[in-house]
């Protein structure tokens, strides 16, 4: 006759929900909430979390965040467009500048033979489709360069996902002047997308034509044009825009045109037409004696009126003027407000105009041929045309896009007026609008792609800047989501004269809701990465490098006495050569290097009669897109280097060893004399020159890299991925952290270091994994090998892209961590594990809080505890949990932290600091762990709770008896205990005790608390008990047990279980 038996249930591993629940062996758990192993077997309750101080320096608190992170200094906040760090000093958070708010995407959708002159795409009004037009250029004999070819108006029309509906199908191809097509608009109506064009380059009044796409019918092409029965649009340069469209919320579209005249003044048509193109509305602006509307901009506002922007090219006075018409009748409600009154010796080109957030925005390019320079200018006022704001200005800038509004925001795509043929880049701007005193009157760059391809601008050829000078500038598709769309044009072959370069057309989306990472690189100074990257060393948030070389605009020679200095000390007769760099040092003393510019040459210096011409002075371009100038307190010095005819070429520094020709915002042009003095000093003039210019060892150029999502640093490299164009991966050159008598450089890249995966996915994430860096795509998983290339491109021994998976990857950026067993992520099937012998395991243990709680906001490391965690959140970032893996125990917990509204946290990213574990909300609220308590936010009870496996002591389907019950615990601080009994894999408990502390502090023995319950149910087949803490009224700490294990008093009984009669056959 069997006895009755002590079984124990050990603690051996924790929670397991990758096994049936009625056959999870002993010794996992089912459940395991907020506990942790402190000791192999023994499970202790977590920590709590209490709110950490939001106050900032300002008297406000943190705004929404994204994301936090240690420099290892400094504890650091990155919200939805800035970083924060924390002051212990002062108990405040400190507002260090501004990041970039979004993630970038570039998408080709024409790149091939031919050449793109221009672009643009809307969004129709079910949110389906999207329609793309483009004016295409082709040379009519491919073997000769000549200025006869053939343009059309190429539409491709795709899905919200991006598959093509109606492929790239050229519309109204000619190589006649009078009828090509150019200038194009893409709008959209009640069921349809309209692709607007002009027609004819010749000078004379040009007709508005429309292909129109119907998506209730998706899989039918646009048929021929429809006619507007607009025939007097003022004739302008080749695609440039004199009208714009846009949609408008009543389902209709508006439409305005500068008219044309044979002689001033001209006119301004202003337009509402139905989905069947009838004219429902009108109104006419009539310029004044002697004046000339060029452009005109459109949009619709939030309220009952559109808004119009129009540049009127005077008489005496230039205008840039908005107005204000009722949607419903196109009725004047207030205007003319004036934004500004350019130079008459100037014009402007690109025109732009939004309503949002209160406040209507207006953008404008003024370009001036003496210079050559381009300006980007910016202004707003309220919705009833008042509370004009400062004027903003960024110079060899010009707008590309719409301004668009996000938030409280507003935004512009723009590109870069260098004058450089070879090197432009293409940036998104925040405009500032209404910005307070103090950090208004400028742009802020919040991202940068297409670094050197973003579309040149030829000097000289202002009349054919077809990619900077289109008139109305391109539509912008805006989103709830966040998610932002326009076109581009970048560089897709270039040579020295204008009819050889070849653009294509590209598609920029913005993702304003994905958090970037963040890596801490050397001397405590992180890398930020986003829709442009930012560094950050202490001090201010500033970008990494620089986005272009120095533009030498002129270098001549000159007699200073004759500009107000002393005597030059340059050799007569001789020819020097100059190139330059931008340089500045930063507050960690990591310096800062862009890459050089092409050589100038001034001479031979002669004796012009008057006097001896023995100076050059060199004239620069200032940096467009950069926070390091002068006005700033930041301003990077342009360093001068100089190579005479004789001298074997080398290039040595010969400007100042101090900072003088400063970047500044106030100007084009930055000057600086080279008098032949490196610089003065009591003893007399140094005419020595400096170090040569750091490329003459033949280190590789440094070229700052287009926004990236994810940033990584390994084996003494920098690396990043998730670029704009997506398959990339780039890697910096190789630092080393200096000494601190020693310069360090901040990380440099080049293209040229760099690497493509192979399937064209895009780059997930990136991690260290022993000697090797490991990158992860959607559904794949490289490894690279070796030490890489020198500074100088040589000895190159990287493996490059060694694939060990085809079928898992990563999905989530925010979830790759490296810890000393390797490296933990999420795939579409959950969670894995990437050991260091190459191997990727899954890890099912948490895969049904992942079904709850989908998103990886975070995965931290906590190397004291022996443990990675990661938060997560439900798919709506209501309710989150921390996933807790103990390497050591390769066992897996869960946490839930609780407000004191017992609302479970919702983390949207965590960091330790100086030991501690931190996490925050996306509202801003910041929390650390509190190793001195455990209750939650000021008072919240934390359970520990522990819920063992069935057991089933006669295996499965036998019949046992459950005498006795107890689990093996220790008191750690006042608190209750409840026991609860389940029988036979039902989901309901049928006992439950609760003892007090009162209670547990009578029994003998303490610290050791070990109650044992008498089991009610004796009789079943499985068998599982739930122990949890429960609240005591005087709880210090709120610290509750710890739980060793528990054992059962049993014995099988004969037979199976028992079964009903129903149940039997």
């Amino acid at each position: 006759m069997p006895q009755f038996i002590n079984v124990p249930l050990p603690l051996l591993a924790g929670l397991d929900q990758s096994i049936d629940p009625r056959i999870t062996p002993v010794g996992k758990l089912l459940d395991c909430n907020n506990g942790f192993f402190d000791k192999t077997g023994a499970i202790s309750q977590r920590s709590g979390f209490t709110k950490f101080t939001v106050d900032t320096s300002d008297g406000g608190t943190l705004p929404e965040a994204r994301g936090i992170f240690s420099t290892g200094e400094e504890l650091c906040v990155l919200t939805k467009r800035a970083l924060y760090a924390y002051s212990p000093q002062h108990a405040r958070w400190y507002d260090k500048g501004p990041v970039s708010p979004f993630n970038g995407r570039v998408a080709s959708l024409h790149r091939d033979e031919f050449s793109y002159q221009q672009a643009d795409l809307d969004l129709d009004t079910t949110g389906k489709y999207i329609l793309s037009a483009a004016v295409r250029k082709r040379q009519v004999d491919p073997d000769t360069v000549t200025t006869s070819y053939e343009q059309a108006v190429l539409i491709t029309v795709r899905d919200i996902d991006g598959s093509v509906v109606i492929p790239p199908t050229p519309y109204s191809a000619t190589t006649a002047i009078a009828t090509k097509p150019h200038a194009v608009r893409v709008a959209h109506c009640t069921g349809k997308l309209l692709a607007l064009f002009m027609t004819s380059i010749a000078a004379g009044a040009h007709n508005i034509d429309a292909y129109e796409y119907a998506t209730a019918t998706p899989a039918t092409p646009p048929g021929a044009p429809v006619g507007l029965a607009i025939a007097d649009a003022y004739d302008a340069q080749t695609n440039v825009r004199i009208y714009d469209a846009c949609a408008l919320s009543n389902g209709n579209y508006l439409l305005a045109y500068c008219q044309h005249a044979a002689a001033a003044p001209n006119a301004v048509i202003i337009q509402i037409r139905s989905p069947a193109h009838a004219v429902l509305f009108t109104a006419t602006l009539n310029a004044p004696a002697g004046g000339w509307y060029e452009r005109v901009a459109v949009c619709d506002g939030p309220g009952t009126d559109v808004y119009v922007l129009t540049y009127l090219d005077g008489a005496a006075n230039d205008q840039i003027d908005v107005r204000a018409f009722s949607r419903a009748a196109l009725a004047l409600t207030w205007g003319p407000t004036l934004f500004d009154n350019p130079d008459t010796a100037r014009t402007v080109e690109n025109v732009g105009i939004v309503a949002g957030d209160g406040r209507v925005v207006g953008t404008w390019t003024i370009y001036y041929s003496n210079g050559p320079e381009h300006e980007l200018h910016s202004r707003s006022c309220d919705l009833a045309g008042g509370g004009v704001d400062t004027e903003a200005v960024s110079y060899n800038t010009y707008s590309r896009s719409r301004p668009f509004c996000y938030g409280t925001r507003c935004y512009c795509v723009v590109g870069s007026s260098l004058e450089d043929t070879e090197f432009e880049v293409s940036n998104v701007v925040d405009l500032q609008v209404n910005e307070a005193a103090g950090r208004s009157g400028f742009h802020e760059t919040v991202g940068t792609f297409d670094v050197g391809v973003g579309g040149s601008v030829l000097v000289g050829l202002s009349s054919n800047m077809e990619t900077c000078n289109f008139g109305s500038a391109n539509t912008v598709i805006t989103s709830a989501t966040g998610i932002f769309r326009t076109a581009s044009l970048s560089n897709s072959w270039h040579q020295a004269d204008d009819l050889s370069t070849k653009f294509a057309a590209d598609e920029l989306t913005m993702e304003f809701l994905n958090a970037p990472l963040i890596a801490t690189v050397t001397r405590g100074a992180a890398l930020i990465g986003g829709g442009k990257f930012s560094w950050y060393a202490g001090d201010q948030v500033e970008e990494l490098g620089f986005v272009s070389a120095p533009v030498i605009v002129s270098a001549v020679r000159s007699r200073l006495p004759a500009l107000g200095f002393g005597a030059g000390h340059l050799t007569l007769g001789q020819t020097y050569r100059y190139q330059a760099i931008w340089q500045i040092e930063d507050i960690c003393g990591n310096i800062h290097r862009s890459l050089p510019c092409a050589y100038v040459s001034a001479g031979p210096l002669i004796n012009d009669g008057v006097g001896n011409q023995d100076s050059v002075t060199l004239r620069f371009r200032s940096m467009p897109f950069s926070r390091r100038f002068l006005e700033n307190y930041r301003g990077a010095s342009i360093i001068v280097y100089r190579s005479a005819e004789n001298d074997g070429g080398v290039f040595k520094q010969c400007s100042s060893p101090l900072y003088v020709a400063l970047n500044t915002r106030s100007s084009c042009f930055v000057t600086w004399y080279d008098s032949g003095d490196l610089y003065s000093a009591a003893g007399g003039i140094y005419t020595t020159l400096g170090t040569p210019i750091y490329t003459t060892s033949g280190e590789i150029e440094a070229v700052q890299p287009e926004g990236a999502r994810v940033v990584s640093v390994a084996a003494e490299r920098v690396w990043l991925g998730d670029f704009y164009r997506r398959d990339r991966i780039q890697y910096s050159k190789r630092y080393t952290p200096s000494t601190a008598a020693e310069f360090s450089i901040a990380p440099e890249f080049n293209e040229g270091f760099g690497l493509t995966v192979p399937s064209g996915k895009r780059v997930t994430g990136l991690a260290e994994l022993d000697d090797a860096m490991v990158v992860f795509a959607d559904s794949e998983v490289y490894i690279i090998g070796g030490r890489g290339p020198d500074d100088n491109g040589a000895n190159n021994d990287f493996s490059g892209l060694q694939q060990l998976s085809n079928d898992v990857g990563c999905i989530e950026s925010r979830s790759v961590c490296s810890f000393p067993e390797g490296i933990v992520f999420q795939g579409q099937g959950g969670l894995y594990i990437l050991n260091r012998a190459h191997q990727i395991m899954p890890m099912e243990a948490v895969c049904d809080k992942l079904v709850t709680y989908p998103i990886i906001t975070s995965a931290v490391m906590v190397q004291e505890k022996k443990q990675v965690r990661l938060t997560a959140t439900n798919s709506t970032g209501s309710a989150g949990i921390i996933l807790v893996f103990d390497y050591r125990m390769n066992s897996w917990t869960y946490w839930s932290p609780k407000s004191d509204a017992g609302v479970n946290l919702p983390f949207v990213g965590a960091c330790m600091h100086e030991g501690v574990y931190y996490t925050i909300q996306a509202t801003g609220q910041l929390w650390r762990e509190n190793s001195a308590a455990s209750f939650d936010d000021t008072a919240q009870f934390v359970p520990l709770q522990i819920e063992s496996t069935w057991f089933q002591g006669s295996n499965q389907g036998g019949w046992q008896r459950i005498r006795y019950v107890s689990a093996l615990c220790e008191r750690r601080g006042p608190h209750g205990l409840k026991f609860s009994v389940y029988n036979d894999f039902e989901p309901a408990t049928n006992q439950t005790r609760t003892w007090t502390d009162t209670e547990i502090t009578s029994w003998p023995g303490t610290p050791r608390e070990q109650p044992v319950m008498h089991v009610n149910r004796q009789n079943c087949q499985a068998f599982k008990l739930r122990v949890e803490s429960v609240a005591s009224v005087g709880a210090a700490t709120g610290e509750g047990f710890t739980c060793a294990g528990f054992t059962v008093t049993m014995k099988p009984k004969r037979g199976m279980f028992r079964a009903g009669d129903a149940q039997r056959s």
